[in-house]
């Protein structure tokens, strides 16, 4: 059997990859046998072992696909650097995030509840996640600090405070989505994202006025 480059490997576990994610969004983790992923994927076990040894192998590798494409959102987030607004620049996160995550139409946003899941069992699980979601955290305390500076922010804002309540939005509407099964009002979600940044802005230019004027 002839050798497989480099690109054709990865193209290949590529593959399996994805219609494992197919099986997890329908049924979980533990619902999925790997036989099924063999069949979904349409290639020889031999094959997928080769790729993914173990079940608990392509659980790890299912759940750091979905929080990297989370990642990824942020980091286009990050790399923006004029003076878009705090809720411009949540919306850009937020819109990557549900494209990233319905590459082809279907919605693997639902796989992130298997692997917190996960994570309260499998050791690596809960090591990946704590990596990502310490990147994911850290990308936004930047994006805070950046809009601190540029004063839409008061001064005396907490940085790591106020991340880890932003970031704490992304898993929660992604709980309210799929856990509680609701549709969720973007506009509306936005909107009152908006009154609470302006009313965050209003009081830093209060501050600075007054620190003028004394």
């Amino acid at each position: 059997m002839p050798k497989l480059t480099d690109e054709a490997f990865a193209s290949r576990r590529d593959h399996i990859l994805w219609s494992a994610l197919r099986c997890f969004a329908r049924q979980g983790f533990h619902s999925t046998s790997m036989a099924q992923v063999i069949a979904e994927s349409g290639v020889s076990a031999g094959s997928v072992y080769r790729y993914f040894p173990s079940k608990a192998d392509l659980i790890l590798a299912a759940g750091d696909w979905v929080l990297g494409r989370v990642l990824d959102a942020a980091d286009e987030a990050v790399a923006i650097r004029d003076e878009a607004s705090p809720v411009a620049v949540m919306r850009v996160v937020f819109e990557r995030i549900h494209e990233n995550l319905h590459p082809d139409g279907e919605d693997r946003s639902v796989v992130a509840l298997s692997v917190w899941q996960e994570a309260t069992r499998d050791a690596r699980v809960a090591a990946m996640l704590q990596h990502n979601y310490g990147e994911l955290r850290a990308r936004v305390r930047v994006l805070v600090v950046r809009w601190r500076d540029a004063g839409h922010l008061p001064v005396s804002t907490d940085a790591d405070g106020l991340a880890t309540a932003l970031f704490a939005l992304i898993p929660g509407l992604i709980v309210q989505h799929h856990a509680l099964g609701a549709e969720i009002d973007s506009g509306a979600a936005f909107g009152a994202i908006e009154a609470l940044f302006a009313g965050a802005e209003a009081a830093a230019h209060a501050a600075r006025d007054q620190a003028q004027d004394v």
